[in-house]
C-alpha cells in the first residue's frame, strides 16, 4: 500500500487543527469548573496570583490525560466528517484512494497521543497532584496557624499570638510545650515569623525578644523526697530564638496512590508483597494494581478512537457534518467511560480479574472497530 504524502499531511493538518480546538474547549470546561470549586475552598487563606497560577497549571495537567483522547476523537470525527460532507471522500475513492490511506496516518498520530498519555499518567500527572496537594496544605495550614488571639493546639503544644499575619508575622506570642512531660516549658516573645516546610512537615518559628520559662525537677533532691515544692524554674532571655517541631501528624498523611509515579507504585507493591513497611499504608494491594493497570489501559484509547472514528466520521451528513460529529463524539465518549466505570467497579469488587475488568472498554471498542472498518471499506457506512 502506497501512501500519498500530500494527502497524509492534508489529513493530519485538518485533524490536528480540530484537535487543538477540542483541547482548548475541553480544558476550559474541565479546568474552569474545578477551579471555581477549588478556589472557593482556598479563598481567604492567603491566596496570591502565584498560587492561582500553580492551581491552574496543576489542574490543567491533571485533566490533560482525560482531555487528550476526547479532543483527538473530536478532531478525527469533525475532520473526516467535513471531508465526507464536502464529498472529498467520494473524490478520493474515485481516484483509487482506499480506506487504509485515511486510517493509517491517523493511527500513527494516535500512537503519538498514546505515548504522551502514558508519560502523563505515569509521571507528570502524579507530580501535578502533589503540587496541588502541597498548595492546599500550605494555605490551609497557614490559615489554621495564623489565627489571631486564638489558642491553636498542635499535638502536645499550644500556640497563641495576639496578632498573626502572613506578611507581618506574629506579635505577642506564647508557646506552651508539653511534648516532654518531665520537662515542660513556656516561651514568650514580642514578635516572630512563621514558616511551614511542607516537605519535612516541620513548623519553624523565628522568635525575637522573649523569654523561656522551663520547669525542671531539682536534681539535688532525692527521687523519693521530691514534692511540688521542690520543682524549680529556670528563666532564659533571648534576642533571637529558632524554634521548630514536627506537625506532619497534625496535618495528616499526605500519601495518596494517585500522587505516586508508576515506578513508586511498583516499588510500594513490591515492598508490600515482601512484607516490608512502607510510607503508604495500603491494606489492599489490589488498589495499587488497579491504579497501575488504569495507567496502562487508558493510553490505548486514542488508537481505538482512530480506528472507530474514521469510519463513523465518513457517514454522509451533508449540511450537518460538524453537528453530527459533535453529537457522535459525545456519544462515543459516554459509551467508553460507561464501560470504564463498570470495569473499575468490577475490579474493586473482584468480580473479574483486574486486568480484564480495566481492559473492558478497550476490548469493546477493539471488537467494534473491525466491523466498522469492514463496512466502511464496502461503502456501507
Amino acid at each position: 500500500m502506497r501512501f500519498s504524502r500530500t494527502l497524509s499531511v492534508y489529513l493530519l493538518r485538518e485533524v490536528l487543527a480540530y484537535t487543538a480546538l477540542g483541547i482548548l474547549l475541553f480544558t476550559a470546561l474541565f479546568v474552569a469548573q474545578n477551579f471555581v470549586s477549588r478556589i472557593s475552598e482556598l479563598i481567604g487563606v492567603g491566596l496570591t496570583a502565584k498560587h492561582i497560577l500553580i492551581l491552574l497549571r496543576s489542574l490543567g495537567v491533571i485533566f490533560l490525560p482525560l482531555i487528550l483522547p476526547i479532543a483527538f476523537l473530536f478532531g478525527t470525527l469533525v475532520a473526516v466528517g467535513r471531508l465526507s460532507a464536502d464529498s472529498e471522500i467520494t473524490a478520493m475513492r474515485a481516484c483509487g484512494i482506499g480506506l487504509g490511506e485515511l486510517v493509517m496516518p491517523l493511527f500513527g498520530l494516535s500512537l503519538v497521543f498514546s505515548i504522551g498519555m502514558f508519560y502523563l499518567l505515569s509521571d507528570v500527572k502524579p507530580r501535578a497532584r502533589q503540587d496541588l496537594d502541597t498548595l492546599a496544605r500550605q494555605l490551609i495550614s497557614q490559615a489554621k496557624l495564623l489565627q489571631p488571639a486564638q489558642f491553636v493546639a498542635l499535638g502536645n503544644r499550644i500556640l497563641f499570638a495576639d496578632h498573626a499575619d502572613k506578611e507581618t508575622g506574629l506579635e505577642h506570642i506564647m508557646i506552651w510545650d508539653h511534648s516532654k512531660p518531665e520537662l515542660p516549658f513556656v516561651v514568650f516573645a514580642e514578635s516572630g515569623a512563621i514558616d511551614l516546610d511542607d516537605e519535612t512537615g516541620f513548623l519553624k518559628l523565628a522568635l525575637r525578644n522573649g523569654d523561656v520559662h522551663i520547669q525542671t525537677p531539682d536534681v539535688t533532691t532525692s527521687t523519693t523526697a521530691k514534692s511540688e515544692a521542690q520543682i524549680t524554674y529556670r528563666h532564659i532571655s533571648f534576642a533571637e530564638l529558632e524554634y521548630e517541631f514536627d506537625v506532619s501528624s497534625t496535618l495528616g498523611n499526605r500519601c495518596s496512590l494517585s500522587e505516586q509515579s508508576s515506578a513508586e507504585l511498583r516499588a510500594i507493591y513490591a515492598r508490600h508483597l515482601a512484607g516490608k513497611p512502607n510510607d503508604c499504608i495500603v491494606k489492599d494491594p489490589n488498589r495499587i494494581l488497579i491504579e497501575l493497570y488504569q495507567r496502562s489501559m487508558r493510553p490505548i484509547a486514542p488508537m481505538l478512537f482512530a480506528l472507530v472514528g474514521v469510519p463513523l466520521g465518513m457517514r454522509r451528513a451533508r449540511g450537518h457534518g460538524r453537528a453530527w460529529s459533535v453529537l457522535l463524539c459525545v456519544l462515543m465518549v459516554f459509551v467508553y467511560y460507561i464501560f470504564m466505570s463498570m470495569g473499575e467497579r468490577f475490579a474493586k469488587d473482584a468480580r473479574m480479574p483486574i486486568w480484564l475488568a480495566l481492559a473492558l472498554p478497550n476490548l469493546v471498542f477493539a471488537a467494534v472497530a473491525p466491523i466498522l472498518l469492514f463496512r466502511a471499506r464496502r461503502n456501507e457506512i
